[in-house]
């Protein structure tokens, strides 16, 4: 079953891009696919790269107000920073107690907190492998006991990590068995989660330096800067059905590279597309207008837009298949389904300026809200590195019959 994903604006390729994939993938295998494929481990993910041909700023910036020279939000340091400024809500915090002081608040955000912090140095699939895998047993304890008696009992972040470690291997034993170390590395996965801790730590020393606000308002003009640039570099050069752009040709041959793996694993071939962001634009035009003159055997079984503007693009009739004529009236008429799509779950946080929904304009569309627990800044970025999200997201896959 082949999953495919298109990311969003502001993604480049560099260490932090690909740490992300390396964890997204492995998130994917163990709650999404597992949901929904009978062989999530051999299920092929494809991740068409597009961001290379996005907007290039070409002094470097320089349109956007700041002081000084230091331009924030370049470095995992400091979208770590922002995080943890919004999640906690506060500036001010002990660094030696932070998870400890989310996780008495909501245990499910500390533990979202802590794989987000280990995701951001995924080196290796292996390493990926055994996050997730720890991750499946850890979230299963988390929704189980969201308010475990031994949160008050421990002072610092070293306890609260050592006590998750022993609560989740005692309930995993009693419920599903725990993996063997040496076969997953569950170990060296308890040991990357330590050294998340400590990047967290030096998150709240980073944010101690600067204000909350501040941080924000640097941060909020590069990222609606960045969405801004490569929204219209996609709109302005995506091309026609004679001469698809270059980012359409790019997901067009992700897709019709799994569509091949469908046609060779006929018990396993559904197909399914993720699209965050500015992908769900992207994808709508390439289902809605391209595929259907270009691939016409090609279908995708589930569809699932994630704080995505597809709702807003096609109210402003940006897409090349957007009907000027709809809606002659806007509480009944709705755009005809996508011919070529089974499915369509569209997922957004309420707190996510960039996210919209689209049950009143697409027939046959479903919205689902789901809260990142998380500002009006990191709240758009934050979807894939949340544990409960790839379990909300998992259920909703489990319930759609395929």
């Amino acid at each position: 079953m082949p999953l495919v994903f298109v990311h969003g604006v502001n993604v480049r390729f560099n260490d932090r891009y690909n740490s992300e994939v390396r964890a997204r993938n492995a998130l994917f295998r163990k709650f999404a696919l597992r949901a929904i494929s009978p062989n999530p481990q051999e299920s092929a993910i494809l991740n068409p790269f597009w961001g290379n041909l996005g907007v290039q700023f070409r002094w470097d910036y320089a349109c956007l107000p700041r002081e000084g020279s230091e331009l924030f939000g370049e470095s995992d340091e400091d979208v770590l920073a922002l995080l943890v400024g919004e999640t906690l809500g506060k500036e001010n915090t002990n660094p030696d107690t932070v998870l400890l002081e989310v996780a008495r608040i909501s245990l499910i955000d500390a533990t979202d907190l802590l794989w987000t912090a280990a995701a951001q140095k995924v080196t290796t699939d292996i390493e990926a492998e055994s996050l997730s895998s720890l991750a499946e047993h850890t979230t299963n304890y988390v929704y189980s006991n969201p308010k475990p008696d031994w949160l008050n009992n421990i002072s610092n972040d070293d306890r609260f990590i050592s006590e998750l470690a022993f609560h989740v291997k005692k309930w995993a034993d009693l419920n599903r068995g725990y993996p063997e170390p040496e076969v997953f590395g569950i170990d060296e996965a308890w040991e990357q989660l330590g050294e998340a801790r400590l990047r967290v730590q030096n998150a709240v020393s980073r944010l101690a330096s600067h204000t909350l606000l501040s941080l924000v308002r640097e941060s909020v003009n590069e990222m609606v800067t960045r969405f801004l640039g490569d929204a219209f570099v996609y709109l302005n050069k995506r091309g026609t059905l004679d001469a698809p752009g270059e980012i359409v040709s790019e997901v067009i041959a992700a897709l019709v590279q799994a569509q091949q793996i469908q046609m060779e694993n006929p018990d396993d071939s559904k197909l399914i597309v993720v699209a965050h962001s500015m992908g769900g634009n992207i994808m709508y035009d390439i289902l809605s207008y391209f595929l259907p003159k270009l691939h016409p055997d090609l279908n995708v079984d589930v569809f699932v837009t994630v704080g995505s503007q597809v709702g807003a693009f096609e109210e402003m009739k940006l897409f090349r298949a957007s009907d000027e004529t709809l809606p002659q009236n806007s509480r009944l008429d709705r755009v005809s389904p996508l011919t070529n799509v089974a499915h369509w779950l569209n997922v957004f946080d309420n707190n996510d300026v960039f996210a919209f929904a689209v049950e009143n304009i697409f027939e046959g569309t479903k919205d689902f809200r789901y809260s990142t627990g998380k500002g009006l800044l990191m709240a758009h970025s934050s979807y894939f590195t949340m544990l409960s999200f790839h379990k909300r997201l998992a259920e909703r896959l489990g319930s759609i019959v395929l």
